[in-house]
C-alpha cells in the first residue's frame, strides 16, 4: 500500500495504519538523526520525536505523496533542535551551532573504533598490499620514495598501490557492515513508537469530507508551528472574556432598584457578551491571518484599513455629540490609525505599540467618566417603559425650522446620546437613533439600528423603527403597543412637541420631556464614583505598570544603553578568562574554550594576551584543532566539516602557517584529502549538493557552507567545488519582486524583506553567509546588490539597530548585536558602508554575566558571549579605520 492510502486510512481514524509508515521510512529519519547527531540515544529520542509530530500534524500535510521529503524535514528540524538543547545544556554553546564536535561525538556501544578497524584490516592483508600503503599514507613517503624503499619500478608501485586501495576498500567495507548495520534502527522501534502517539492527528476530529476540514486543514498546515501563539491567543480571549464579564457585574450592581433595573441589567448582559464575541472574533481573526501567511505586517495593514473605519464612524459621532467619552474614541481610533499604518505599510518598530497604550489607557480612563450608562437611549424604549415625558401645550403644532436650527437641535440629542448620526435630504433632517440592544456589529463601526425619526423643514416629524428593534422592544415590555404605527406615531409626536419647545428656546422642558427619569433615579452612584469605573483605573493602571518598563527596558536594552542583570566588562578581566580556559582545556572534557573558538569573529591574540602566557593558549589551539585523533585525514575532514574555528585561528593569526602546516593544514594535503569527499563533506552537515543540482537548507548552513570555502580558497583547492552551480542556487534565494514564500516553511513579509536572503527562514546571518559565498566564488554579478543593500537598510533604526525577522516572522527582534555585525558585514561586502550615517554612533558594550552554580549566585562572570561582544567592538573599530 502506497504511502498516500496509508495517510488517508490513519485520518479516517485507523490509527494502526500508521505503523506501516514508520516501518517503512524509520532507517531514513534513524541516517538523518545519525548523520547530525552521532549517538545512539540521541538518535532513538529524535527518531521517536520525528514520528509523533508528524503523526500530530499529518493532516497537515496537503500532498501525501510527498510524505517522505516532509517527514525528512521534520527529521532534520527535530534533530537540530535536539542537538541545540545537548549542546546548551552540556557546555553553553551558541545557539546557532550546528555542526557537533568530534570531541562530543560518543562511540556506539559495540563498534570498534576506526582506527582499530584499520589497523586489523592492514593486518590481514598481503604483505606486498600492506607494504605499499603503509610507505604512502602512513610514513608520507612519495611514489618514488615508495618504490625505491622497496626494490622496484615506480610503475609497479602505482600498479601496487592501485589493487591495494580496492583491497582495503572491499576489506574496509566487510569488516565495517556490522558496525554500519548498528546505525539501523533497534528492533522493535515500531512497536515503541505506536503508544506514544497522541488520540487523533491535529484537526483530524473533523469528517474527511466534511466542510470544516476543507476550512481548518490549511489552519492546522500553518498552526504546526505556530502552537505557542495560537494557545497566547485562547489564553487572552480567556483573559480578556473573565475581566469584561467582571466589568459588566460592576456595571450592573450601580443599578437603582426599581422597575427599570431589569430590562438595563439584560442589556449589560447582552454588551458583555457581544463584546466578549467581538473580542474572540478579533483575536481568533488575527491568528488566522498569521497562520494562513500574511504574516505580522500584514495583519497590521488590515487592522489599519479597520481603524479607518473605526475613525471615521468616531469622527461622525463627533458631528453630533462632542462629550469627553465621545471624544476620546476618536484620539484612541485616530491613534490606532497611525500606530498601525505606521507598523504595517512603514515598517515602524513595533514597540510604539506597546508606549502608545499607556496614555490612551490614561485617556480613556479618564474620559470614561462621560460614558452613556443608562442604557435606555433608545426613543422606542424610553417610550415604552415610561421614560418619556408627556406632550404640553407650550408648542402649538409644528414649528418650521432652518437648516441650521434643525442642526442645533440633532446635535442636543446627541449630546444625550439620543441619536448617533444626521444626514440632510430635500425635506428635512434624518435623525439616526441608537438600538435598543447593541449588537455585535455595534463593535466593529456598526450601528446595527435603522430606526429613524424624520423632521422636515416645516416642523412635522415622522418616526421608523427598524425590526430589530421592534423585537427587543416588545421584548422588554410586554404592555407596548402591538400596532407598530401607533408607537411610530406616538415617538413622532413626543419629538415634534420637544422640537417645537427647543425652537422656543425651553431646553430644560425638552430634557424633561425627553428623559423624565434622571441619571440620579436610574444609579446609585454617578459613574465617576462608581465601583466599575475605579476598578476599570486600577486595571488601566496595573496594565501600563507592566506594559510601559518593558517598552522602556527593551528599548534601552536595544540601543546599548543598558544590559540587564551584567555590567561592563575590563579588557583584563576578559583576558585572565580566556587564559583560565585555555589552561584547563581538553579535547575530551567539556569546556568554555571550544565555544571561544567558534565565535562569530575571534578577538586577535595581541589583544587578548590571555594571563600573559601565549604558548599555553596557542598549544590549547592545537589541541583542539588535533582533538583525539593523531590522523591527518580526519582532522582535516573534522575542520572542514566545522570549519568556524579553524577559520578563526587563520583570520585572526593565532597559529602561524607553519604552525598549522605542522598540523597537517597545507595545501597539498588538504586537496588530496577533500579530493574524493568534497561532496559529501558539504553534505554531511549542509545538505547542499555542490556539483549541479539543488539543496534544501537554512541560514545556519548557509553560513557554515561561506566559512568552507573561504577555508577552500585559502587552501587554494576551491576548484574542489562547482561553483557556478552553486552560486546560481545561493542567488536564487535572494527575495525579489513576485517571490513566494516555499511550502513548508512560515511566511515572510515579501515587502519588508525584500533584497535579502531566504533560507529556510529570512535574518541577516543568512543574508551574510550567502553574500560571503558569492564574494569568495567571484559571482556578486547574480544577485540585485543594489536591492540587497536596500533590504538591509530599510530595517535600520538608528545606532546600530536593526529589526531582525525571527523564524516564524511573528515579532521583530531589536538592537541585538548579531543582526548589527551580520549587517554590517554584508554591507562591507556590498562596499555599502557610506550609506551608513552614523556609524561612528555604533555601540558594542562587553558585559559580564550572572551564573547560578551549586546553589550559589556568582556574579561578574566572563563567559564566550561576553568575548563575541568584545569581538563585534573590535571588528567595528577595524571597519571604522579603512
Amino acid at each position: 500500500m502506497t504511502d498516500a492510502e496509508a495517510i488517508q486510512a490513519v485520518i479516517r481514524g485507523d490509527r494502526q495504519r500508521y505503523a506501516e509508515l514508520v516501518e517503512r521510512h524509520q532507517a531514513m529519519v534513524y541516517g538523518i538523526a545519525w548523520s547530525r547527531l552521532g549517538d545512539r540515544d540521541l538518535c532513538d529520542e529524535a527518531a521517536q520525536e520525528t514520528f509523533i509530530k508528524a503523526y500530530r500534524y499529518l493532516t497537515a500535510l496537503r500532498d501525501p505523496s510527498r510524505f517522505p521529503g516532509w517527514l525528512a524535514r521534520i527529521a532534520r528540524n527535530v534533530s537540530t533542535s535536539l542537538l541545540r538543547r545537548r549542546v546548551a545544556e552540556r557546555e553553553g554553546r551558541k545557539r546557532w551551532e550546528l555542526a557537533r564536535p568530534e570531541a562530543e561525538a560518543t562511540q556506539p556501544e559495540g563498534e570498534a573504533p576506526v582506527g582499530e578497524t584499520l589497523r586489523q584490516v592492514l593486518a590481514e592483508m598481503p604483505t606486498q598490499h600492506r607494504e605499499c600503503l603503509v610507505l604512502f599514507y602512513l610514513e608520507d613517503k612519495s611514489i618514488e620514495d615508495s618504490a625505491r624503499a622497496l626494490g622496484i619500478s615506480e610503475a609497479a608501485m602505482r600498479t601496487r598501490l592501485h589493487r591495494a586501495r580496492q583491497a582495503l576498500r572491499g576489506r574496509l567495507e566487510e569488516a565495517m557492515e556490522t558496525s554500519l548495520s548498528e546505525l539501523r534502527p533497534p528492533k522493535g522501534f515500531t512497536a515503541g513508537v505506536m503508544p506514544l502517539l497522541p488520540a487523533l492527528p491535529l484537526a483530524a476530529t473533523f469528517a474527511e469530507y466534511s466542510i470544516a476540514t476543507k476550512i481548518f486543514g490549511p489552519l492546522a498546515k500553518s498552526a504546526a508551528g505556530m502552537s505557542l501563539f495560537l494557545w497566547m491567543t485562547l489564553g487572552n480571549v480567556l483573559f480578556v472574556s473573565a475581566v469584561f464579564a467582571w466589568m459588566g457585574r460592576l456595571e450592573a450592581a450601580n443599578l437603582r432598584p426599581g422597575p427599570g433595573k431589569g430590562f438595563r441589567t439584560q442589556l449589560i448582559r447582552a454588551g458583555v457578551v457581544n463584546l466578549i464575541a467581538g473580542t474572540a472574533i478579533a483575536m481568533v481573526s488575527a491568528f488566522a491571518i498569521m497562520a494562513f501567511g500574511g504574516g505580522p505586517q500584514r495583519l497590521f495593514q488590515i487592522l489599519s484599513v479597520l481603524c479607518l473605519w473605526q475613525t471615521y464612524k468616531a469622527a461622525r459621532i463627533l458631528r453630533v455629540n462632542r462629550v469627553p467619552y465621545t471624544i476620546g474614541v476618536f484620539v484612541s481610533a485616530l491613534t490606532f490609525l497611525l500606530v498601525m499604518g505606521s507598523i504595517g505599510f512603514f515598517n515602524a518598530p513595533y514597540l510604539i505599540f506597546l508606549f502608545t497604550l499607556f496614555p490612551l489607557n490614561l485617556v480613556l480612563h479618564q474620559t470614561n467618566k462621560s460614558r452613556p450608562c443608562r442604557h435606555d437611549y433608545n426613543l422606542f424604549l424610553r417610550l415604552t417603559q415610561g421614560l418619556l415625558g408627556e406632550s404640553t401645550e407650550t408648542a402649538q403644532g409644528p414649528t418650521r425650522s432652518s437648516r441650521k436650527g434643525l442642526r442645533s437641535f440633532a446635535r442636543f440629542l446627541g449630546h444625550r446620546f439620543l441619536i448617533v448620526d444626521y444626514s440632510f435630504g430635500a425635506d428635512g433632517i434624518v435623525l439616526h437613533l441608537p438600538p435598543v440592544k447593541v449588537g455585535l456589529g455595534y463593535y466593529f463601526g456598526l450601528s446595527g439600528s435603522n430606526s429613524t425619526v424624520s423632521i422636515g423643514f416645516d416642523g412635522e416629524c415622522r418616526a421608523r423603527i427598524g425590526r430589530r428593534d421592534l423585537r427587543h422592544v416588545r421584548a422588554f415590555a410586554e404592555d407596548a403597543p402591538n400596532d407598530q404605527k401607533e408607537l411610530e406615531d406616538r415617538v413622532a409626536s413626543v419629538v415634534e412637541t420637544a422640537h417645537s419647545l427647543f425652537a422656543s428656546g425651553q431646553s430644560q422642558q425638552v430634557e424633561a420631556l425627553l428623559q423624565a427619569t434622571a441619571d440620579e433615579e436610574v444609579l446609585l452612584k454617578p459613574l465617576a464614583e462608581s465601583r466599575e469605573h475605579k476598578m476599570r483605573g486600577r486595571i488601566v493602571l496595573a496594565s501600563s505598570a507592566l506594559i510601559l518598563p518593558i517598552g522602556i527596558l527593551a528599548m534601552l536594552e536595544g540601543t546599548g544603553a543598558m544590559s540587564f542583570g551584567s555590567k561592563e566588562v575590563s579588557r583584563d578581566m576578559a583576558s585572565a578568562a580566556v587564559g583560565e580556559w585555555s589552561r584547563e582545556f581538553e579535547p575530551t572534557k567539556p569546556s568554555n574554550f571550544p565555544a571561544f573558538l567558534q565565535l562569530e569573529a575571534l578577538p586577535p591574540l595581541s589583544f587578548l594576551k590571555p594571563g600573559g602566557d601565549t604558548n599555553s593558549f596557542r598549544d590549547a589551539v592545537c589541541r583542539h584543532l588535533m582533538g583525539c585523533e593523531n590522523c591527518e585525514s580526519d582532522r582535516i575532514n573534522r575542520a572542514f566539516q566545522s570549519p568556524r574555528a579553524l577559520y578563526n585561528v587563520i583570520e585572526a593569526g593565532i597559529l602561524s602557517k607553519e604552525e598549522l602546516a605542522g598540523l597537517g593544514f597545507t595545501p597539498e594535503r588538504v586537496r588530496e584529502v577533500l579530493s574524493p569527499g568534497i561532496v559529501e563533506v558539504f553534505n554531511r552537515n549542509s545538505r547542499i549538493v555542490v556539483s549541479g543540482g539543488t539543496g534544501t537548507y537554512d541560514s545556519l548552513d548557509v553560513d557554515a557552507i561561506a566559512h568552507r570555502l573561504a577555508l577552500l580558497k585559502e587552501y587554494g583547492c576551491l576548484d574542489l567545488v562547482d561553483g557556478n552551480a552553486l552560486a546560481k542556487e545561493i542567488a536564487s534565494k535572494q527575495i525579489r519582486e513576485g517571490w513566494k514564500t516555499p511550502e513548508g516553511f512560515a511566511p515572510v513579509n515579501v515587502d519588508a524583506a525584500r533584497g535579502l536572503f531566504h533560507f529556510g527562514w529570512c535574518d541577516f546571518r543568512g543574508t551574510r553567509g550567502a553574500l560571503w559565498t558569492l564574494q569568495v566564488l567571484g559571482r556578486l554579478d547574480l544577485i540585485d546588490k543594489e536591492a540587497c543593500i536596500e533590504g538591509i537598510l530599510r530595517q535600520y533604526r538608528g545606532r546600530g539597530i536593526f529589526r531582525s525577522y525571527n523564524r516564524y516572522d511573528l515579532i521583530g527582534v531589536h538592537g541585538k548585536y548579531d543582526d548589527a555585525f551580520f549587517a554590517l558585514e554584508s554591507l562591507r561586502i556590498l562596499n555599502a558602508l557610506d550609506r551608513i550615517e552614523d556609524l561612528d554612533r555604533w555601540k558594542f558594550k562587553p558585559t559580564l554575566s550572572m551564573r547560578e552554580q551549586n546553589g550559589k549566585k556568582e556574579y561578574d562572570v566572563v563567559t564566550s558571549m561576553t568575548l563575541k561582544s568584545w569581538a563585534y567592538r573590535l571588528r567595528l573599530e577595524q571597519i571604522r579605520g579603512y
